[in-house]
């Protein structure tokens, strides 16, 4: 009976994560179509005719461009994100939202995401009107400035809209992980959990925010079904981030993939952009094209920024179970976690360079049982 639950579990996520992979290919094509089509069909130089009629401004020619690009790319999509995002959780009982909540959860991060790139696009229409030449730098540096920024008050500005964050209210657990962050030489301000039941069964856990706003956060379905061996487990994990500093390697490395990102689009797009009638650099009609090239580089870069977190996070998962000095917690942690979230343990190894930026599941229990085995 428990071999035939286990590889229906595994059957199930087996075949959820193939639906994903193929969502993710369809999002890809369609975002790839409709900024093809809104670069060269008209309808980006459309948008920016509009705009001029109602504004001379350049900030509020920008802020209505974007606010109706952004209607439309929203359109365009909303099928699909429904889909992905409502359906396809339901489909596997992983969501325990209703259809309302889910909708309500969309538009909170339409309006956060819209207002993040609101500011990024604004910021990066000043740079093109007043450093044509120079845009591409001033850019890279405003976007890794707003990364941090973003990277700090997450926690406890954007987090809070859409889950319950409260103090984690078991004193032993609390004091055993805030134990284990000093004896990693972390400073963690708290630790505290969020209410992850109300819209999934998924379990998640997370070391989060920056300086003063550096957190634990812990999913209430993580409390509920796994040990304090486990959970400990967990977070010597995402301390071993810190303490290998994987942070600010991180950091650097995607310092270095900005600047290069914007480097290359500059010289693509003056390379190209008469070939759309463009009126200059900063013409928002250009807008659609900037994001094209933005698009293919992201694309290239996925897998080295994916093998490198793999990387990472493998190291992390040699650091837990030597701080802890218990690979039976982290291995009955790690099998628990695939479980409750599906995860598929043996992707096609194609699949896993391209979209996984940690090690699949099953490649990570296998070095925790070698481990255990040397040790």
């Amino acid at each position: 009976m428990i071999e035939r639950l286990s590889e229906g579990m595994a059957g199930g996520a087996k075949k959820y994560s193939q639906i994903k992979n193929v969502l993710f290919g369809i999002e890809l094509v369609l975002t790839l179509l409709f900024l093809y089509i809104m670069a060269t069909q008209g309808p980006s130089v459309w948008i920016r005719n509009f705009v001029e009629i109602t504004s001379r401004n350049p900030w509020v020619q920008t802020a209505v461009y974007f606010l109706v690009f952004g209607a439309v790319y929203a359109a365009v999509t909303f099928t699909l994100d429904m889909y992905q995002g409502y359906s396809l959780e339901k489909k596997f009982s992983l969501s325990t939202q209703t259809f309302g909540g889910w909708l309500l959860d969309y538009s909170k991060k339409l309006l956060v995401g819209g207002t993040i790139f609101f500011i990024l696009i604004e910021a990066l229409y000043l740079f093109l009107r007043n450093f044509a030449a120079t845009w591409w730098i001033w850019t890279a540096i405003f976007w890794i400035i707003f990364t941090i920024v973003l990277s700090r008050v997450a926690p406890v500005v954007i987090l809070p809209l859409f889950f319950k964050v409260k103090p984690l209210s078991d004193d032993d657990l609390r004091t055993r992980l805030m134990s284990l962050a000093e004896k990693c030489g972390s400073k963690v301000n708290g630790v505290f959990e969020i209410d992850l039941s109300k819209k999934t069964v998924k379990a998640n856990a997370a070391l989060a925010g920056l300086g003063k706003t550096r957190r634990v956060l812990l999913g209430d379905t993580m409390l509920k079904e796994y040990t304090h061996d486990e959970i400990e487990a967990v977070l010597a994990h995402e301390l071993g981030h810190h303490k290998k500093g994987h942070i600010m390697k991180l950091l650097v490395f995607g310092a270095a993939a900005n600047f290069i990102g914007f480097y290359i689009a500059s010289l693509v797009f003056n390379a190209l952009s008469w070939r759309l009638n463009l009126r200059g650099v900063s013409d928002l009609a250009g807008f659609p094209f900037l994001l094209l090239i933005f698009f293919f580089f992201a694309l290239v870069m996925m897998p080295v920024q994916n093998g490198l977190s793999r990387k990472f996070e493998r190291e992390a998962d040699r650091f837990a179970l030597e701080i802890t000095g218990n690979p039976g917690a982290f291995i009955s942690m790690m099998g628990k976690l695939g479980d409750q979230n599906l995860a598929d343990r043996e992707p096609n190894r194609f699949i896993e360079i391209f979209l996984y930026d940690h090690p699949p599941i099953g490649k990570r229990l296998k070095a925790a049982e070698e481990y255990k085995t040397k040790h």
